[in-house]
């Protein structure tokens, strides 16, 4: 899904060979807005030196990825520019000149690059985030008390297989140190019918990796896959009618731990 910042006009550049930029010939002047709600750029930067940037951030979800503009025409809680919200972000009034851009987001890989602003332009940056490979930043989640709510990593997207929308996010976790259990929980309102779809995948070389549904108690099963090996852990799940309620996922070790990541693609409709 996509995280666009927009700002300004045309013209057309070529920054790096990963990366499409185009922009155009206004300049913006006074207070700049940023999408995002975090803070403004430096008002007394913006003018006829400066240009702006408009930014597209796609693989990531939706909320939740923070960008950083290092140097001189920005200057917003230290270096911070706010966080992107639908994927959109616009800066107004960078002051011309190269300038360090970096991207983070949890369960991600940080993407930085270094981005020219030319006055009186604006530039359109299209940015695909890399998911990590290690790390885990839905710890601690080792039991059904202190599952890790997922409301805040879904987005609502078209799902081809589907043929509908649903709500869906992909988790980056790891089942480490040995024994170590992972809980996720997410929320269905009431609807019918409803339905939930999960799928893990990635699970490192000499592990072998379960995946379980529950529903609101966490002990009462839903559905589970326990193949063996690496192969695909896959729950589909669905009901004529529920009330509102949580619905819990549990991925667990049959054997092996590692730091390395495995990925968890959750979706649900109702």
């Amino acid at each position: 899904m996509k995280k666009r910042i927009i700002a300004g006009s045309l013209i057309c550049l070529f920054l790096f060979s990963l990366i499409s930029l185009s922009g155009c010939g206004d300049t913006y002047t006074g207070i700049p807005v940023i999408f995002g709600g975090k803070g403004k750029l430096d008002p007394g930067k913006a003018g006829a030196g400066s240009g702006d940037l408009s930014l597209t951030v796609s693989g990531a979800d939706e909320w939740g990825s923070t960008v950083y503009v290092d140097g001189a025409g920005v200057s917003i809680d230290g270096s911070s520019v706010g966080t992107t919200s639908y994927g959109y972000l616009n800066l107004y009034g960078i002051a011309s000149g190269p300038h360090l851009l970096k991207i983070t987001h949890s369960n991600y890989d940080d993407y930085t690059a270094i981005v020219t602003i030319n006055a009186n332009q604006t530039i359109y940056l299209d940015v695909t985030m890399t998911q990590g490979t290690t790390g885990d930043s839905y710890e601690p989640n080792d039991d059904y008390s202190s599952a890790s709510d997922l409301t805040s990593y879904v987005s609502w997207q078209w799902d081809s297989s589907e043929g509908a929308y649903v709500w869906a996010c992909t988790v980056s976790a790891n089942i480490s140190p040995s024994g170590d259990h992972d809980w996720y929980k997410i929320w269905l309102d009431y609807a019918s019918p409803q339905k939930i779809i999960l799928n893990l995948t990635g699970i490192p070389s000499g592990c072998d990796y379960n995946l379980k549904l529950y529903d609101y108690t966490g002990s009462v099963t839903l559905g589970s896959s326990t193949n063996s090996g690496t192969a695909t852990e896959a729950i589909t799940w669905s009901s004529s009618w529920q009330t509102s309620n949580w619905y819990y996922i549990q991925v667990y070790p049959y054997s092996g731990s590692s730091e390395s990541n495995y990925s968890l693609s959750v979706k649900y409709r109702n």
